[in-house]
C-alpha cells in the first residue's frame, strides 16, 4: 500500500504534537504532609489537591524533591519529572479580581494568601484554609473555598474546583455545604 508523501507528513505532525505535557502547578505543606496540584493542558483541567501515590487523569504522583521543587509522576510505564512553574503575570482575560490579600503569580498559575478575597461577578470567594489557586486566565479556581453570594447564601467547598466558561460557572468538590441566612429574629 502506498501512502502519499503529504499524508505521511500530516501523520507525522499529528503524532509529534500529541497530548500536552502535564504541568506542576503548586504544592503546600502542612501537618498532614504535602499536597500537590497538576494541570492537564489537553483537558484544560486542574486537579484537586493530591498526595503522593494518588492518581488523576492517568498520572500518578510518585516522588517530590523539595530542594529543586521537582515532582516525579508516572504516566503508564513512563516516569518523568515536572518542575514547578516559573513566575508569570496573569493574562488580562481574567474574570476574577482580587479585592484584598496577597497574590503570587507563577507560570500559568496564580496563588493567593490566606487572607485573600476574590470577586467573581457578584460573589466573594475566599479560602478558610488559605489554599486557593487559579489558572493563568483565572477561569479555574481550585482549593478549599468559601463562596459568599449577594443573597447571603454561603457555599463551603472542600477540594473545590470552580470553572468559569463565559456566563456559566460550575462548582465541584469533595463536599459542598450550603447555608442560607434565615429571617432576622426580633430583638427583645
Amino acid at each position: 500500500m502506498r501512502i502519499p508523501l503529504a499524508a505521511m507528513f500530516l501523520l507525522s505532525i499529528s503524532v509529534a504534537v500529541g497530548a500536552e505535557r502535564p504541568e506542576f502547578v503548586g504544592y503546600l505543606s502542612d501537618h498532614n504532609g504535602r499536597l500537590f496540584i497538576v494541570y492537564d493542558g489537553s483537558a484544560k483541567e486542574c486537579s484537586v489537591w493530591m498526595k503522593l501515590g494518588q492518581s488523576w487523569h492517568g498520572l500518578t504522583l510518585i516522588a517530590f524533591d523539595p530542594r529543586d521543587e521537582l515532582l516525579t509522576v508516572r504516566d503508564g510505564a513512563v516516569a518523568f519529572q515536572l518542575s514547578l512553574r516559573d513566575p508569570k503575570v496573569a493574562a488580562p482575560s481574567s474574570v476574577v479580581l482580587a479585592t484584598s490579600g496577597t497574590v503570587r503569580s507563577e507560570d500559568g498559575t496564580v496563588s493567593y494568601g490566606p487572607e485573600t478575597k476574590l470577586r467573581l461577578r457578584n460573589n466573594l470567594i475566599s479560602s478558610p484554609t488559605g489554599i486557593m489557586v487559579t489558572d493563568r486566565d483565572q477561569k479555574i479556581i481550585s482549593g478549599d473555598v468559601v463562596i459568599e453570594r449577594p443573597n447571603g447564601t454561603v457555599l463551603k467547598v472542600t477540594n473545590g474546583v470552580v470553572r468559569v466558561n463565559g456566563n456559566q460557572t460550575s462548582i465541584t468538590g469533595d463536599s459542598i455545604e450550603s447555608t442560607t441566612p434565615g429571617p432576622a429574629s426580633p430583638h427583645p
